[in-house]
């Protein structure tokens, strides 16, 4: 058994340097050219293999969770930014696969935010507790705003497909850079902020590269991330609140 873990971690580790790499490759190289799409191939299994040994690796402990937890939200960006691709049409039904995956993903997000409650509260873990229902409300927004989108509730702008892509493979992007930052900070940073500078970064810088696209195509720019990222909460934080209200009304 502990051959297995052993040579499940060393394929975790190869498998992130190889997204690492080729992740960068595939933002730096023409867009819809060869170099981009064989490294987008080669990013996507390799974040696949990721997930999968992060998986194999599950335990019952606080970190091992979390982490796991992270290598599912961080694969479903990689796949939901790959399908996408396959929607151009917005008549084409989504599949079972994508459904499946979504509700999967909007569940872990659950989980997420449950265990932030537990760790606070009964283990007194501050830090982690954070950690969970920040990446634990990304879950269940990203997974939500997708469920949403395949029953037709939510009106998809013109070239979704291609903002989607850019936004989603970013975002799956920045939690490889995460690991890495993590596994080589030796307490230069605090861990919070090392956790969530990186996304915040590469969502920030996400959103101002496809903007430019936005305003080449003659489409509204949207805000960036920071700026998204207050908005949602304040928008739960007002709908939990009338839902209270309502409810001793």
């Amino acid at each position: 058994m502990e051959t297995i873990l052993k040579i499940d971690l060393y394929l975790h580790i190869t498998a992130g340097t190889v997204a690492l790499i080729t992740g960068m490759i595939a933002i730096f190289a023409k867009k819809g050219g060869l170099s981009h799409r064989k490294a987008g191939q080669w990013y996507f299994w390799a974040m696949l293999t990721v997930c999968v040994t992060a998986i194999l690796r599950f335990r019952l402990s606080p970190s091992i969770i979390f982490l796991t937890m992270i290598a599912i939200f961080s694969f479903y960006l990689n796949f939901s930014g790959k399908r996408i691709l396959n929607f151009k049409k917005k008549d084409k039904p989504f599949q079972f696969i994508d459904w499946s995956m979504a509700y999967f993903t909007l569940s872990c997000g659950i989980v997420m935010c449950l265990s932030s409650i537990y760790y606070y509260f009964f283990e007194h873990k501050t830090i982690l507790s954070i950690l969970f229902v920040v990446f634990g409300f990304f879950c269940i927004s990203i997974a939500r705003t997708d469920i949403l989108r395949f029953k037709g509730k939510i009106e998809v702008e013109k070239m979704n497909w291609f903002f989607q892509h850019i936004g989603r493979m970013m975002g799956s992007y920045a939690a490889t850079v995460t690991a890495f930052v993590i596994t080589n900070n030796h307490g230069f940073f605090p861990d919070l902020v090392v956790w969530i500078a990186p996304g915040v970064i590469i969502g920030f810088l996400s959103d101002v590269w496809a903007n430019r696209y936005r305003k080449d195509y003659g489409i509204p720019i949207i805000p960036v991330l920071p700026v998204r990222i207050a908005q949602r909460f304040l928008g739960m934080f007002k709908q939990l609140n009338g839902n209270i209200v309502s409810f001793f009304k």
